[in-house]
């Protein structure tokens, strides 16, 4: 009895610091528990719930508490931080959409007859190496850039 009390004693400091628990099955069937996933495969993630063994004093269950509020409050922030990322993502597809369309309207221009036009108003030939190039480089703006 007195070695099971030891072991929980030392036990209890890494259940209550683990944070993300996960499970999954092997080839063979066998369930297997840790605390960092498998490689090979994907674990089910759950959150292990500790409670204070019977007759822990106040001190213990007023940590346990502060630890599940402290837990609580930065899954809070890591939700209002995602949608301000998400806002702001689309604050700025909004903004580059007119921009990718008319990106991708040249794109597609390019790949007919091509006649570039200089300062002057005046059409110029160009090789087929300089198309290739411009096309290359307004591909790698588009990707770079318009991505949905």
């Amino acid at each position: 009895m007195l070695r099971l009390a030891i072991l929980l004693a030392l036990l209890l400091p890494a259940l209550l610091s683990a944070q993300e628990l996960y499970r999954w099955t092997d080839e063979q069937g066998r369930t297997h528990f840790g605390d960092r996933p498998p490689q090979d495969q994907a674990p089910e993630q759950f959150q292990l719930k500790t409670q204070p063994l019977l007759g822990q004093d106040d001190e213990v269950r007023q940590r346990y508490e502060r630890l599940e509020r402290l837990r609580s409050g930065e899954q809070q922030k890591q939700q209002e931080e995602e949608q301000i990322r998400q806002a702001e993502a689309q604050q700025r597809r909004q903004k580059m959409a007119p921009l990718c369309a008319q990106a991708k309207r040249d794109l597609k221009a390019l790949s007919g007859r091509v006649v570039y036009i200089d300062e002057n108003g005046e059409g110029r030939d160009v090789s087929l190496e300089q198309v290739a190039a411009d096309q290359k480089k307004l591909s790698q703006w588009i990707a770079e850039n318009c991505t949905e």
